[in-house]
Protein backbone atom coordinates (compact mmCIF):
# COMPACT_ATOMS: atom_id res chain seq x y z
CA UNK A 1 0.00 0.00 0.00
CA UNK A 2 1.80 3.45 -0.72
CA UNK A 3 0.88 6.44 0.31
CA UNK A 4 0.66 7.86 4.24
CA UNK A 5 0.67 5.18 6.86
CA UNK A 6 -0.41 6.86 10.58
CA UNK A 7 2.35 6.13 13.04
CA UNK A 8 -0.38 6.24 15.63
CA UNK A 9 -3.74 4.16 16.04
CA UNK A 10 -5.54 5.38 18.84
CA UNK A 11 -9.07 3.95 20.23
CA UNK A 12 -11.41 6.05 21.58
CA UNK A 13 -13.12 4.95 24.91
CA UNK A 14 -15.64 6.92 25.30
CA UNK A 15 -16.83 6.94 29.12
CA UNK A 16 -19.82 9.27 29.13
CA UNK A 17 -22.08 5.74 29.69
CA UNK A 18 -21.57 2.24 30.73
CA UNK A 19 -18.01 3.09 31.54
CA UNK A 20 -15.95 -0.52 32.35
CA UNK A 21 -14.83 -1.67 35.31
CA UNK A 22 -10.40 -1.76 35.40
CA UNK A 23 -10.99 -5.60 35.36
CA UNK A 24 -12.69 -5.43 32.13
CA UNK A 25 -10.18 -3.21 31.11
CA UNK A 26 -7.31 -5.69 31.72
CA UNK A 27 -9.27 -8.13 29.11
CA UNK A 28 -9.44 -5.47 26.70
CA UNK A 29 -5.92 -3.54 26.46
CA UNK A 30 -3.89 -6.76 25.47
CA UNK A 31 -6.06 -7.45 22.59
CA UNK A 32 -5.92 -3.87 21.35
CA UNK A 33 -2.44 -4.23 21.40
CA UNK A 34 -2.54 -7.40 19.59
CA UNK A 35 -5.04 -5.82 16.89
CA UNK A 36 -2.79 -3.37 16.15
CA UNK A 37 -3.53 -0.23 18.42
CA UNK A 38 -0.66 1.88 19.46
CA UNK A 39 -2.41 4.11 21.90
CA UNK A 40 -6.05 4.45 23.59
CA UNK A 41 -8.06 8.18 23.86
CA UNK A 42 -9.92 8.18 27.21
CA UNK A 43 -12.15 10.79 27.25
CA UNK A 44 -13.23 10.94 31.17
CA UNK A 45 -15.70 13.41 31.20
CA UNK A 46 -17.53 13.11 35.01
CA UNK A 47 -15.92 9.90 35.51
CA UNK A 48 -12.26 11.44 35.99
CA UNK A 49 -11.82 11.95 40.14
CA UNK A 50 -11.82 15.55 40.19
CA UNK A 51 -11.49 17.30 43.99
CA UNK A 52 -10.83 20.58 45.44
CA UNK A 53 -13.46 22.77 44.02
CA UNK A 54 -14.02 21.01 41.14
CA UNK A 55 -15.44 17.63 43.14
CA UNK A 56 -18.73 18.64 42.19
CA UNK A 57 -18.21 17.19 38.65
CA UNK A 58 -17.31 14.03 39.33
CA UNK A 59 -20.09 11.13 39.15
CA UNK A 60 -20.61 9.14 42.22
CA UNK A 61 -19.80 5.91 39.71
CA UNK A 62 -16.39 7.72 38.68
CA UNK A 63 -12.97 5.93 39.22
CA UNK A 64 -10.67 6.85 42.10
CA UNK A 65 -7.11 7.90 41.34
CA UNK A 66 -6.16 4.61 42.04
CA UNK A 67 -8.03 3.47 39.20
CA UNK A 68 -6.82 6.13 36.88
CA UNK A 69 -3.19 4.85 37.84
CA UNK A 70 -3.96 1.58 37.37
CA UNK A 71 -5.18 1.60 33.73
CA UNK A 72 -2.10 3.88 32.81
CA UNK A 73 -0.19 0.75 34.18
CA UNK A 74 -2.01 -1.82 31.75
CA UNK A 75 -1.55 0.53 28.78
CA UNK A 76 2.35 0.86 29.39
CA UNK A 77 2.45 -2.78 29.75
CA UNK A 78 0.79 -3.69 26.65
CA UNK A 79 2.56 -0.59 25.06
CA UNK A 80 -0.20 1.91 24.77
CA UNK A 81 -0.20 5.40 25.16
CA UNK A 82 -2.63 7.04 27.16
CA UNK A 83 -4.15 9.98 25.42
CA UNK A 84 -6.45 11.98 27.94
CA UNK A 85 -9.02 14.13 26.13
CA UNK A 86 -10.65 17.08 28.16
CA UNK A 87 -13.92 19.07 26.12
CA UNK A 88 -13.21 22.70 26.42
CA UNK A 89 -15.40 24.36 24.58
CA UNK A 90 -18.96 21.95 23.69
CA UNK A 91 -20.21 18.98 24.95
CA UNK A 92 -19.79 20.18 28.45
CA UNK A 93 -23.05 19.23 30.23
CA UNK A 94 -21.85 17.53 32.78
CA UNK A 95 -20.27 21.10 33.98
CA UNK A 96 -22.38 23.77 32.88
CA UNK A 97 -25.66 21.45 34.36
CA UNK A 98 -24.21 22.47 37.64
CA UNK A 99 -25.69 25.86 39.07
CA UNK A 100 -22.20 26.86 40.48
CA UNK A 101 -21.18 27.52 36.96
CA UNK A 102 -24.32 28.16 34.80
CA UNK A 103 -23.11 31.71 34.72
CA UNK A 104 -20.34 30.26 31.94
CA UNK A 105 -23.07 28.98 29.40
CA UNK A 106 -22.64 30.60 26.35
CA UNK A 107 -26.50 30.38 25.97
CA UNK A 108 -28.48 30.55 29.18
CA UNK A 109 -30.92 27.83 28.24
CA UNK A 110 -28.48 25.29 26.94
CA UNK A 111 -25.66 23.72 29.25
CA UNK A 112 -23.79 22.39 26.49
CA UNK A 113 -20.96 25.70 25.51
CA UNK A 114 -18.76 27.87 27.48
CA UNK A 115 -18.70 31.33 27.28
CA UNK A 116 -15.23 31.97 26.79
CA UNK A 117 -15.99 35.46 26.85
CA UNK A 118 -16.08 35.38 30.69
CA UNK A 119 -13.09 35.28 32.71
CA UNK A 120 -13.98 32.73 35.04
CA UNK A 121 -13.80 30.40 32.05
CA UNK A 122 -10.39 30.25 31.33
CA UNK A 123 -9.51 29.55 35.00
CA UNK A 124 -12.11 26.52 34.96
CA UNK A 125 -10.89 25.12 32.14
CA UNK A 126 -7.10 25.56 33.53
CA UNK A 127 -7.68 24.01 36.53
CA UNK A 128 -9.91 20.67 34.90
CA UNK A 129 -7.03 20.49 32.54
CA UNK A 130 -4.67 21.01 35.74
CA UNK A 131 -6.04 18.00 37.37
CA UNK A 132 -5.79 15.79 34.81
CA UNK A 133 -2.77 16.51 33.08
CA UNK A 134 -1.61 15.62 36.78
CA UNK A 135 -2.34 12.27 36.97
CA UNK A 136 -1.05 11.55 33.51
CA UNK A 137 2.71 12.08 33.62
CA UNK A 138 3.41 9.51 31.03
CA UNK A 139 1.26 11.27 28.58
CA UNK A 140 2.67 13.37 25.98
CA UNK A 141 -0.09 14.44 24.14
CA UNK A 142 -3.82 15.83 25.20
CA UNK A 143 -6.91 16.17 23.19
CA UNK A 144 -9.04 19.16 23.65
CA UNK A 145 -12.42 18.41 22.51
CA UNK A 146 -13.62 21.57 20.50
CA UNK A 147 -16.18 19.73 18.45
CA UNK A 148 -19.99 20.71 17.83
CA UNK A 149 -20.15 24.06 18.96
CA UNK A 150 -23.94 24.72 17.81
CA UNK A 151 -24.70 28.46 19.04
CA UNK A 152 -23.43 31.90 19.08
CA UNK A 153 -20.02 32.21 18.58
CA UNK A 154 -19.22 28.98 16.74
CA UNK A 155 -14.94 29.11 16.06
CA UNK A 156 -14.64 30.86 19.03
CA UNK A 157 -12.41 28.01 20.85
CA UNK A 158 -10.11 27.70 17.61
CA UNK A 159 -8.81 31.50 18.38
CA UNK A 160 -8.79 31.50 22.04
CA UNK A 161 -4.95 31.08 22.98
CA UNK A 162 -6.06 29.47 26.07
CA UNK A 163 -7.67 26.37 24.91
CA UNK A 164 -4.76 25.26 22.60
CA UNK A 165 -1.95 26.86 23.74
CA UNK A 166 -2.33 26.39 27.97
CA UNK A 167 -1.37 23.07 27.66
CA UNK A 168 1.51 23.12 24.91
CA UNK A 169 2.59 26.18 27.16
CA UNK A 170 2.26 25.23 30.69
CA UNK A 171 2.87 21.17 30.52
CA UNK A 172 4.91 21.34 27.07
CA UNK A 173 2.06 18.69 25.81
CA UNK A 174 1.45 17.98 22.07
CA UNK A 175 -2.70 19.08 21.75
CA UNK A 176 -5.25 17.93 19.51
CA UNK A 177 -8.40 18.74 18.80
CA UNK A 178 -11.65 18.10 16.66
CA UNK A 179 -11.21 20.06 13.21
CA UNK A 180 -15.31 20.24 11.88
CA UNK A 181 -15.47 23.99 14.07
CA UNK A 182 -11.98 24.92 11.84
CA UNK A 183 -13.45 24.24 8.60
CA UNK A 184 -15.90 27.11 9.27
CA UNK A 185 -13.57 30.11 10.10
CA UNK A 186 -11.49 31.10 7.37
CA UNK A 187 -7.62 30.84 6.47
CA UNK A 188 -6.75 34.02 6.94
CA UNK A 189 -8.70 34.02 10.23
CA UNK A 190 -6.53 30.72 11.54
CA UNK A 191 -3.54 32.12 10.20
CA UNK A 192 -3.80 35.47 11.87
CA UNK A 193 -4.64 33.74 15.21
CA UNK A 194 -1.48 31.41 14.86
CA UNK A 195 -3.78 27.98 16.24
CA UNK A 196 -1.43 26.10 13.86
CA UNK A 197 1.35 26.23 16.42
CA UNK A 198 -0.25 25.19 19.11
CA UNK A 199 -2.57 22.12 18.19
CA UNK A 200 -2.75 19.47 15.44
CA UNK A 201 -6.73 19.09 13.41
CA UNK A 202 -8.21 15.67 13.88
CA UNK A 203 -10.23 15.64 10.80
CA UNK A 204 -13.31 13.16 11.59
CA UNK A 205 -15.59 11.69 8.71
CA UNK A 206 -17.79 8.98 9.64
CA UNK A 207 -19.70 7.80 6.45
CA UNK A 208 -19.17 4.53 5.07
CA UNK A 209 -18.69 5.79 1.68
CA UNK A 210 -16.55 9.10 0.38
CA UNK A 211 -14.21 10.24 -1.66
CA UNK A 212 -11.07 11.26 -1.29
CA UNK A 213 -11.74 14.69 -2.45
CA UNK A 214 -13.88 15.05 -0.05
CA UNK A 215 -11.25 15.06 2.52
CA UNK A 216 -8.69 16.86 0.56
CA UNK A 217 -9.96 19.91 0.66
CA UNK A 218 -10.17 20.27 4.41
CA UNK A 219 -6.50 19.36 3.97
CA UNK A 220 -5.57 22.36 1.90
CA UNK A 221 -7.15 24.37 3.91
CA UNK A 222 -4.78 23.46 6.70
CA UNK A 223 -1.85 23.67 4.58
CA UNK A 224 -2.91 27.46 3.93
CA UNK A 225 -3.83 28.07 7.17
CA UNK A 226 -0.31 27.36 8.82
CA UNK A 227 -0.70 23.63 9.67
CA UNK A 228 2.01 21.14 9.28
CA UNK A 229 0.48 17.77 10.29
CA UNK A 230 -2.89 16.25 10.64
CA UNK A 231 -4.84 13.11 12.02
CA UNK A 232 -7.69 11.57 10.70
CA UNK A 233 -10.80 9.48 12.84
CA UNK A 234 -13.00 6.73 11.59
CA UNK A 235 -15.95 5.16 13.60
CA UNK A 236 -16.07 1.12 15.13
CA UNK A 237 -19.40 2.62 16.71
CA UNK A 238 -21.96 4.82 18.23
CA UNK A 239 -22.53 6.90 14.39
CA UNK A 240 -25.35 4.75 13.49
CA UNK A 241 -28.05 6.05 15.94
CA UNK A 242 -28.36 7.41 19.22
CA UNK A 243 -29.90 4.47 20.59
CA UNK A 244 -28.42 1.96 18.58
CA UNK A 245 -27.96 -1.23 19.93
CA UNK A 246 -25.50 -3.66 17.53
CA UNK A 247 -22.87 -2.25 15.60
CA UNK A 248 -23.49 -2.40 11.85
CA UNK A 249 -20.39 -4.09 10.56
CA UNK A 250 -20.31 -3.58 6.95
CA UNK A 251 -20.89 0.05 7.80
CA UNK A 252 -17.57 0.76 9.76
CA UNK A 253 -16.02 -1.28 7.46
CA UNK A 254 -16.71 0.50 4.52
CA UNK A 255 -15.89 3.57 6.65
CA UNK A 256 -12.21 2.34 6.91
CA UNK A 257 -12.16 0.93 3.91
CA UNK A 258 -12.62 4.80 2.76
CA UNK A 259 -10.23 6.45 5.16
CA UNK A 260 -7.28 3.98 3.23
CA UNK A 261 -8.22 5.45 0.01
CA UNK A 262 -7.71 8.85 1.71
CA UNK A 263 -4.40 8.31 3.72
CA UNK A 264 -3.16 6.50 0.11
CA UNK A 265 -4.11 9.92 -1.24
CA UNK A 266 -2.71 12.36 1.56
CA UNK A 267 0.72 13.08 -0.77
CA UNK A 268 -1.13 13.74 -3.77
CA UNK A 269 -3.82 16.05 -1.76
CA UNK A 270 -1.98 17.84 0.52
CA UNK A 271 2.08 18.34 1.37
CA UNK A 272 0.93 17.33 5.24
CA UNK A 273 2.39 14.30 7.58
CA UNK A 274 -0.22 12.33 8.70
CA UNK A 275 0.80 11.56 12.46
CA UNK A 276 -1.92 9.15 13.30
CA UNK A 277 -5.60 7.91 13.38
CA UNK A 278 -8.03 7.91 16.15
CA UNK A 279 -10.95 4.96 15.88
CA UNK A 280 -13.92 6.82 17.78
CA UNK A 281 -16.28 4.91 19.40
CA UNK A 282 -19.08 7.04 20.98
CA UNK A 283 -21.16 5.94 23.95
CA UNK A 284 -23.79 8.82 24.22
CA UNK A 285 -23.68 11.48 21.77
CA UNK A 286 -24.24 14.09 24.73
CA UNK A 287 -24.58 13.84 28.05
CA UNK A 288 -28.29 13.55 28.71
CA UNK A 289 -28.43 11.34 25.76
CA UNK A 290 -29.36 7.28 26.01
CA UNK A 291 -26.55 4.93 25.37
CA UNK A 292 -25.87 3.24 22.02
CA UNK A 293 -24.61 0.05 21.64
CA UNK A 294 -22.07 -0.95 24.18
CA UNK A 295 -18.39 -1.81 23.88
CA UNK A 296 -18.46 -5.40 24.36
CA UNK A 297 -20.76 -5.95 21.32
CA UNK A 298 -18.76 -3.31 19.73
CA UNK A 299 -15.24 -5.65 19.63
CA UNK A 300 -16.11 -7.34 16.70
CA UNK A 301 -16.40 -4.07 14.83
CA UNK A 302 -12.73 -2.85 16.59
CA UNK A 303 -11.77 -5.66 15.50
CA UNK A 304 -11.99 -5.72 11.49
CA UNK A 305 -11.66 -2.23 11.68
CA UNK A 306 -8.13 -2.25 13.07
CA UNK A 307 -6.92 -4.84 11.23
CA UNK A 308 -8.14 -3.23 8.04
CA UNK A 309 -5.75 -0.27 9.08
CA UNK A 310 -2.98 -2.32 9.70
CA UNK A 311 -3.30 -4.87 6.50
CA UNK A 312 -5.06 -3.04 3.80
CA UNK A 313 -8.18 -3.89 2.75
CA UNK A 314 -9.19 -7.59 3.15
CA UNK A 315 -9.00 -9.60 0.07
CA UNK A 316 -11.95 -11.98 -1.20
CA UNK A 317 -13.32 -14.96 0.84
CA UNK A 318 -12.13 -16.99 -2.11
CA UNK A 319 -8.76 -16.01 -1.53
CA UNK A 320 -8.48 -17.13 1.97
CA UNK A 321 -6.15 -20.23 2.56
CA UNK A 322 -8.46 -22.93 4.01
CA UNK A 323 -11.28 -20.66 4.20
CA UNK A 324 -14.89 -22.15 5.71
CA UNK A 325 -18.12 -21.70 4.17
CA UNK A 326 -19.78 -18.38 4.77
CA UNK A 327 -22.03 -18.54 8.04
CA UNK A 328 -25.73 -18.70 8.53
CA UNK A 329 -27.18 -15.98 10.70
CA UNK A 330 -27.08 -17.32 14.41
CA UNK A 331 -29.82 -18.86 16.02
CA UNK A 332 -29.93 -18.05 19.27
CA UNK A 333 -33.22 -16.10 20.15
CA UNK A 334 -31.69 -13.21 21.42
CA UNK A 335 -29.22 -12.80 18.90
CA UNK A 336 -29.21 -9.57 16.64
CA UNK A 337 -27.56 -12.05 13.88
CA UNK A 338 -30.53 -14.49 14.61
CA UNK A 339 -34.43 -14.79 14.16
CA UNK A 340 -35.16 -11.74 16.08
CA UNK A 341 -32.15 -9.57 14.52
CA UNK A 342 -34.42 -8.61 11.28
CA UNK A 343 -33.53 -12.29 9.63
CA UNK A 344 -33.55 -12.24 5.73
CA UNK A 345 -32.41 -8.74 5.00
CA UNK A 346 -29.34 -8.25 7.97
CA UNK A 347 -28.88 -12.45 7.45
CA UNK A 348 -27.76 -11.18 3.60
CA UNK A 349 -25.46 -8.72 4.72
CA UNK A 350 -23.86 -10.48 7.61
CA UNK A 351 -22.74 -13.91 5.84
CA UNK A 352 -21.56 -11.62 2.30
CA UNK A 353 -19.32 -9.35 4.74
CA UNK A 354 -15.78 -10.11 3.93
CA UNK A 355 -13.72 -10.30 6.88
CA UNK A 356 -11.08 -12.05 8.42
CA UNK A 357 -11.66 -16.04 8.64
CA UNK A 358 -10.60 -15.17 12.54
CA UNK A 359 -14.06 -12.82 13.16
CA UNK A 360 -16.03 -14.68 10.94
CA UNK A 361 -17.55 -16.61 13.18
CA UNK A 362 -21.73 -15.83 13.48
CA UNK A 363 -21.44 -16.49 16.71
CA UNK A 364 -19.06 -13.46 18.05
CA UNK A 365 -22.15 -11.04 16.75
CA UNK A 366 -24.11 -12.55 19.26
CA UNK A 367 -24.62 -9.72 22.03
CA UNK A 368 -26.05 -13.30 24.46
CA UNK A 369 -28.94 -13.02 26.73
CA UNK A 370 -27.76 -12.46 30.06
CA UNK A 371 -24.01 -10.84 30.52
CA UNK A 372 -22.59 -11.28 33.92
CA UNK A 373 -23.39 -8.45 36.31
CA UNK A 374 -20.46 -5.85 37.28
CA UNK A 375 -19.53 -5.74 33.72
CA UNK A 376 -20.03 -1.70 33.76
CA UNK A 377 -19.90 0.55 36.39
CA UNK A 378 -23.33 2.24 37.09
CA UNK A 379 -25.01 5.02 34.76
CA UNK A 380 -24.90 8.90 35.94
CA UNK A 381 -27.56 10.07 37.91
CA UNK A 382 -28.45 13.79 38.31
CA UNK A 383 -27.15 15.30 41.62
CA UNK A 384 -27.77 18.06 44.11
CA UNK A 385 -27.09 21.70 42.87
CA UNK A 386 -27.31 20.79 39.00
CA UNK A 387 -29.23 23.50 36.71
CA UNK A 388 -32.54 21.02 36.23
CA UNK A 389 -31.92 21.23 32.27
CA UNK A 390 -32.76 17.72 30.55
CA UNK A 391 -32.74 15.88 33.96
CA UNK A 392 -32.55 12.07 33.98
CA UNK A 393 -35.58 10.13 34.40
CA UNK A 394 -35.62 9.57 37.80
CA UNK A 395 -35.21 6.99 39.74
CA UNK A 396 -32.57 4.74 38.21
CA UNK A 397 -33.56 1.68 40.69
CA UNK A 398 -36.98 1.68 38.69
CA UNK A 399 -34.78 1.73 35.45
CA UNK A 400 -34.45 -2.28 35.18
CA UNK A 401 -34.74 -3.69 31.40
CA UNK A 402 -36.81 -7.06 31.19
CA UNK A 403 -33.46 -7.71 28.08
CA UNK A 404 -30.03 -8.71 28.47
CA UNK A 405 -29.07 -5.31 28.56
CA UNK A 406 -30.81 -4.98 31.78
CA UNK A 407 -28.55 -7.37 33.17
CA UNK A 408 -25.37 -5.71 31.40
CA UNK A 409 -26.39 -2.46 32.84
CA UNK A 410 -27.54 -3.75 36.53
CA UNK A 411 -29.55 -0.65 37.27
CA UNK A 412 -27.83 1.81 34.76
CA UNK A 413 -29.72 2.54 32.43
CA UNK A 414 -30.51 6.08 32.61
CA UNK A 415 -32.31 8.03 29.64
CA UNK A 416 -35.75 9.39 28.68
CA UNK A 417 -38.43 8.05 27.30
CA UNK A 418 -37.38 6.49 24.22
CA UNK A 419 -33.93 4.89 26.63
CA UNK A 420 -33.63 1.87 27.29
CA UNK A 421 -35.81 -0.37 30.48
CA UNK A 422 -38.64 2.27 30.07
CA UNK A 423 -41.97 1.19 32.21
CA UNK A 424 -43.63 1.40 28.82
CA UNK A 425 -41.46 -0.20 26.33
CA UNK A 426 -42.63 -4.40 26.21
CA UNK A 427 -40.35 -6.77 28.23
CA UNK A 428 -39.88 -4.14 31.16
CA UNK A 429 -40.10 -5.50 35.04
CA UNK A 430 -40.69 -4.18 38.28
CA UNK A 431 -37.48 -4.58 40.19
CA UNK A 432 -40.62 -6.10 42.94
CA UNK A 433 -41.82 -8.35 40.58
CA UNK A 434 -38.18 -10.01 39.50
CA UNK A 435 -38.31 -13.28 41.32
CA UNK A 436 -34.46 -13.39 42.94
CA UNK A 437 -31.85 -15.31 40.62
CA UNK A 438 -34.88 -15.44 38.09
CA UNK A 439 -33.71 -15.00 34.04
CA UNK A 440 -35.61 -12.40 31.94
CA UNK A 441 -37.97 -13.52 30.06
CA UNK A 442 -36.93 -12.94 26.42
CA UNK A 443 -38.34 -9.84 25.30
CA UNK A 444 -38.36 -8.08 21.79
CA UNK A 445 -35.02 -5.85 21.68
CA UNK A 446 -37.60 -2.76 19.99
CA UNK A 447 -41.23 -1.91 20.82
CA UNK A 448 -43.77 -3.06 17.95
CA UNK A 449 -45.42 -0.61 15.62
CA UNK A 450 -46.89 2.13 17.68
CA UNK A 451 -45.60 1.06 21.12
CA UNK A 452 -42.61 4.00 21.17
CA UNK A 453 -40.93 6.03 19.10
CA UNK A 454 -37.70 4.29 18.14
CA UNK A 455 -37.64 3.97 14.47
CA UNK A 456 -37.07 0.77 12.72
CA UNK A 457 -32.87 1.08 11.40
CA UNK A 458 -32.66 -2.33 10.04
CA UNK A 459 -29.78 -2.20 7.26
CA UNK A 460 -30.32 1.42 6.67
CA UNK A 461 -26.80 3.94 6.58
CA UNK A 462 -28.03 5.69 9.57
CA UNK A 463 -29.92 3.80 11.18
CA UNK A 464 -32.44 5.43 13.30
CA UNK A 465 -34.29 7.44 9.89
CA UNK A 466 -35.93 4.71 8.74
CA UNK A 467 -39.40 3.12 8.60
CA UNK A 468 -41.28 0.46 10.42
CA UNK A 469 -41.30 -3.14 9.50
CA UNK A 470 -44.02 -4.07 7.46
CA UNK A 471 -46.95 -5.73 9.29
CA UNK A 472 -46.10 -9.48 10.87
CA UNK A 473 -42.01 -8.88 10.77
CA UNK A 474 -40.47 -7.88 13.60
CA UNK A 475 -37.20 -5.83 13.56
Amino acid sequence: MTGSLPTMRLVHLDLKGAAPRVSYLEQVFPLLSQLGANGVLIEYEDMFPFKGELEILRSPYAYSEEDIERIQQLAEQHKLEVVPLVQTFGHVEFILKHEKYQHLREVERFPNSFNPHVPDTLALLKSILAQVIEKHRRSTWIHIGADEVGRGCAGTPALSPGTGGAPRAYWGLRVLMWDDMLRKISVGALRESGIAKHVSPVVWFYAPDFEAEQIGKFLTKYVESGFEAVWFASAFKGTTGPAQAWTPLSYHLKNHLSWLKVMQAVPRLAPLRLQGVVLTGWQRYDHYSVLCELLPVSIPSLAICLQTLVNGEPPAPAAWPGSPPAPTACQTPSCWAGPWGGGRQRRKSFSSLRVSPMVRCPWLFCPFPCPPRGLHRRGKEEGPGCAGLGERAAGAEHLVCGTWLGQLHHKGCTGGRQGLGHPDLPGWIHPAQRTPGAEPSPSPPFPQRGQGSVPWCGDLPHGGAGQWPPEGEHP
